[in-house]
């Protein structure tokens, strides 16, 4: 039976390796995310649930040792443990959302997984099978990228994009996983005693280098150069009495710095500027574009840190920690640029939601491993290319994750990685202790616990989820009644995502109303709007700081008073809005609303002052300028209007595309209507 389980646990190992494969192209909301999530959590329960019948027949073979990573990463857990709880908002730090999944429930499988692999791999034979399948696999999805980039653009939902994502959905993601399957086939090509498997290794681990650039990711192409340095460093110091390997070390290191110098000589170039992730890394500029508002991200997650420096604001909290702590300069970039959930940095996301204490042990996990490595391999415990490679990996995905952030892919590639290396620091173990009978009754019970654990966090997740797609679905169809039949399925199904349920359904009411009045079915759309509303009151409840609830609630009360001629409508948007603006004082998006609600209702001089603050929070926001002469339009004082759009010429203001159109009217002394959607 021993043998079985084990069998079985290696299996759902190799399982886990289709997890960055999986898509739920036309059943999931977030298609990448969602189905990758229950797929892993799915396994990972499954191997918790062989480990535990190891345990039970074989404690002492099987246990779980405290070496030093196992030790740092329990008290990683242990630090996200705590901030969830100690955190601003710990039902999202839990769960998450479903375009992340990674709260503390999932991250726990993670743990599980590591857990589960260190303690039942063991010998080379079977580790040797698991890094082939893992490279294999991984390769499949590197293919995809490549039909991407250079067949068919549009292959795969990859909608032309240049930086391809395969099955991930984000390039970044991508090109870290490349980054980890060139580093595992030059790993296995070194430790490979068959010519066929040695060549493959290789070529399939060019083909993950291949997908560093092609997915575009500065980070990681940066983190494969330091990875790359500090590779053949050691090379080049460990055999430096052989001078095939020392000229080869030295020439491969020589060749980057020089190529590097060359490259960013000529950055400027057209040849340079079109090569995929180099053109990108080499022209990086702190003083615009995406560079310049994730480094004002890392900022704030630093002014955020010093407002709760112990244990953070709680993992998956960052949105709200920015929302405060918001620069109105973030829109001279567009709305995308806003909304961040994320630091984008690993690094600097974790010293924001997890503190002073879970930024140390988040280094820790890999500083760690980087110690253990080097005395490993002082002690002749390990070959020279575990060390050598073991460490490049180490350091390139380091600077991967200081640049980017975690993803469901990423966490499966580097929590497999851990548990090989301290696998491979453990001594055999010789006495086993005596193998335990196991009963039928223990096996059922126990599966049956675990089967009832994926019914009630996987299928009820992937259920409700694939019913709220079809809801959606069903009311761009205006077949109102089977909407909200599939929508009581949605919710019937018990997901602890009911929060993120009630927020797709009500961003996408706000959506498709307009068009419910185009066609004039003006009592479907009050139905939707009312039942919308009731969702999103909800969520407010649940998730008070959370503002993007707050500008969508008072959207619907705002439509809904505008079918109803319901002043009190308005009036209650006007309230939700300025609760939101309280949570992010200085965000224009609530200030644009607020400041139309207001003229709405009267209040002209409000709606003239906070316009006027919006102005002053950031003199170089065009859209600011044109709002402000629109409200003086609406309460018809035309010479302030124009006044406005003077000043804002003086000031070297160029308006472009609606602002334009509104410009262009204003100074022909036309009325315009105010466009309420910032």
């Amino acid at each position: 039976m021993i043998r079985f389980f084990e069998r079985t646990i290696h299996v759902l190992i190799v399982a886990s390796f289709f997890m960055p494969l999986v898509l739920g192209k036309d059943s999931f909301i977030f298609p990448f995310i969602v189905p990758k999530i229950i797929f892993f959590r799915t396994v990972s329960i499954l191997m918790l649930l062989g480990f535990s019948l190891l345990l039970i027949q074989q404690w002492k073979k099987y246990r779980i040792r405290p070496t030093a990573i196992t030790i740092t990463i329990s008290l990683f857990f242990l630090s996200f443990f705590l901030s969830t709880f100690i955190g601003i908002d710990w039902y999202r730090s839990f769960w998450d959302n479903h375009e992340r999944m990674l709260g503390l429930f999932t991250l726990l499988h993670y743990f599980i997984y590591y857990l589960v692999i260190s303690s039942v791999v063991r010998e080379w034979k079977d580790w040797r099978m698991l890094l082939r399948s893992f490279l294999v696999i991984g390769s499949i999805a590197m293919l995809i990228g490549f039909i991407q980039r250079f067949i068919n653009p549009d292959f795969l939902l990859n909608r032309g994009a240049a930086r391809v994502s395969a099955t991930l959905g984000n390039a970044i993601y991508f090109s870290g996983y490349g980054l980890f399957l060139f580093v595992l086939g030059i790993f296995l090509a070194t430790k490979e005693t068959v010519s066929s498997w040695k060549w493959t290794s290789i070529a399939l681990g060019v083909l993950g280098l291949l997908g560093v650039f092609m997915g575009g990711t500065r980070g990681t192409l940066l983190g494969l150069l330091f990875g790359v340095f500090a590779t053949c460093c050691i090379y080049a110091f460990a055999f430096r009495k052989n001078k095939t390997v020392r000229h080869a070390s030295v020439g491969i290191l020589a060749l980057v710095i020089i190529l590097s110098a060359f490259l960013f000589s000529f950055r400027e170039t057209s040849f340079v500027t079109n090569l995929p992730a180099v053109g990108r890394l080499v022209n990086t500029s702190i003083s615009g574009g995406t560079a310049n508002t994730r480094i004002m991200a890392w900022e704030i997650a630093i002014d955020s840190w010093k407002e709760k420096p112990l244990f953070g604001w709680g993992p998956n909290n960052y949105y709200y920690a920015f929302n405060k702590h918001y620069r109105p300069e973030f829109l001279r970039f567009g709305l995308q640029e806003t909304w961040f959930d994320n630091a984008h940095s690993s690094l600097f996301n974790t010293l924001a939601v997890q503190g002073i204490i879970g930024i140390l042990l988040y280094i820790g996990i890999f500083f760690v491993p980087f110690l253990i490595l080097i005395r490993a391999y002082r002690r002749d415990r390990i070959g020279i290319h575990l060390f050598a490679i073991g460490v490049g990996f180490l350091i390139a995905h380091f600077i991967h994750n200081a640049t980017v952030f975690e993803n469901p892919t990423s966490y499966l590639y580097f929590f497999f990685f851990l548990a090989f290396v301290n696998q491979q620091m453990q001594l055999p173990q010789e006495d086993n202790g005596e193998e335990k009978p196991l009963s039928k009754v223990a096996v059922a019970v126990v599966g049956l616990i675990f089967l009832s654990v994926i019914y009630l966090t996987n299928v009820n997740v992937a259920t409700a989820n694939t019913n709220t797609l079809r809801s959606i679905q069903a009311m761009y169809r205006a077949e109102i009644d089977n909407m909200f039949s599939l929508y009581a399925l949605a919710e019937s199904a018990a997901s602890p995502h009911q929060d993120d349920i009630r927020n797709d359904i009500a961003r996408q009411i706000n959506t498709v109303v307009p068009q419910y009045a185009e066609q004039n079915r003006p009592q479907d759309a009050v139905k939707l709007l009312r039942f919308a509303i009731g969702e999103s009151s909800k969520n407010r409840t649940l998730h008070p700081l959370d503002i993007r609830v707050h500008i969508v609630e008072a959207q619907l009360l705002q439509q809904l008073g505008q079918f109803t001629n319901d002043g009190a409508l308005l009036i209650e948007a006007e309230q939700i809005l300025e609760t939101g603006l309280s949570h992010s004082p200085k965000r224009q998006q609530i200030i644009y609303l607020l400041t139309f609600l207001k003229l709405q209702l009267g209040k002209q001089q409000e709606a003239i002052s906070l316009m006027q603050s919006a102005l002053s929070y950031d003199p170089e926001i065009e859209e600011s300028w044109w709002r402000l002469a629109l409200a003086y339009v609406e309460i018809n004082d035309l010479d302030n209007a124009k006044q406005t759009i003077v000043d804002a010429q003086n000031q070297g203001i160029v308006f472009k595309g609606h602002g334009k159109s509104v410009v262009d009217s204003i100074l022909g002394a036309a009325v315009v209507e105010i466009d309420t959607t910032p």
